[in-house]
């Protein structure tokens, strides 16, 4: 969880939200190259962790492969301590800062790729805390991603597409290029 104990809390106490939140979204993206390069392939890890996200629940009850479906993922150095934030959470910002960031996008377009674009990842923002009555108390935000499809069937057959692509040579011809930091990720190239 961010901050850790000691002198890291000291200074994080005296810094605003963004630096908070510019740490978690610097590990999540951390995370999510490292899980674009391990050798035994993402799909390894995203099948065997990540908590399931259904749809709204009457649309389950009329329909089981109703819109969206999808797993979510945090991990616990992408959590920021709500005792060190200022107030209420901005999430629409740290979407925003996530979405900006070039090792997401490059994951992104990774998981689009490889899965014959059924999957798609989004950032996942959630607050945690309890309910007292009328009053929140907020302990904790974890920051993370969403791989979704349209339905359970989308989710199933791109996950499959993506865990064969993996295993074949072509996740060697995927090579995010970055043409220029404030234009943003471009789409990969071959060499």
């Amino acid at each position: 969880m961010i901050p850790k104990a000691g002198l890291s809390g000291t200074f994080y106490k005296i810094r605003n939200d963004d630096v908070l939140f510019a740490k978690a979204t610097s590990n999540l993206a951390g995370q999510l190259g490292y899980l674009q390069n391990i050798e035994a392939g993402a799909q390894a890890y995203l099948e065997l962790n990540g908590t399931m996200s259904l749809g709204n629940p009457q649309n389950l009850v009329e329909d089981p492969t109703s819109v969206p479906f999808g797993k979510t993922y945090s991990w616990s150095d992408t959590e920021v301590d709500a005792r060190y934030l200022s107030g209420a959470v901005d999430v629409n910002s740290v979407i925003e800062n996530i979405q900006k960031n070039s090792k997401f996008n490059a994951f992104k377009s990774y998981l689009n790729e490889g899965s014959d674009q059924m999957l798609d990842v989004v950032p996942y923002v959630r607050e945690n805390g309890s309910s007292d009555n009328e009053e929140r108390a907020v302990s904790s935000v974890n920051i993370g991603i969403k791989l979704c499809a349209q339905s359970r069937d989308d989710f199933d057959a791109g996950f499959q597409a993506f865990k064969a692509w993996e295993r074949s040579n072509m996740r060697d011809n995927f090579r995010p290029m970055e043409f220029d930091k404030n234009k943003g990720f471009s789409l990969f190239s071959q060499d």
